[in-house]
């Protein structure tokens, strides 16, 4: 019986330290295409249907977002700002919204800026 208990302590802890391994080697690299993903379906639940008459408002400045984010244009720290702002906006907190958004003006150089902008239209038009 001992050796058993021993044979599949040794076992845990094995796979616990491969699943250790994985996170660390996940939380190295970035994936941009779940991020994206889960940006545009934070953006989806709070809009609805994209066939409804919120997303035709927004759509330009949707597409803009995927463009730039596709085209690697966006620095991960600012990626991962706009997936909270689509959480925000899916809960319907626009004043923590506005203030992720202020927050990734702060840390952003002037090529991201333009495209920020588009986000506080998106923040005004959806409020």
């Amino acid at each position: 019986m001992a050796f058993k208990y021993h044979k599949s302590k040794a076992y845990l802890k094995k796979v616990r330290e491969e699943k250790e391994k994985q996170k660390k080697g996940d939380s190295d690299e970035w994936d941009h295409t779940k991020a994206l993903n889960k940006c545009m379906s934070n953006l989806s639940t709070f809009l609805g249907p994209s066939d409804s008459k919120e997303w035709e408002e927004i759509k330009p400045l949707v597409d803009k977002l995927e463009n730039a984010w596709q085209l690697d244009k966006l620095p991960v720290s600012i990626q991962k700002s706009v997936i909270e702002v689509s959480e925000m906006l899916r809960i319907k907190d626009y004043r923590q919204a506005e203030l992720c958004y202020l927050a990734m003006m702060m840390e952003c150089d002037a090529e991201c800026k333009s495209f920020l902008a588009g986000i506080r239209r998106l923040i005004d038009k959806l409020k």
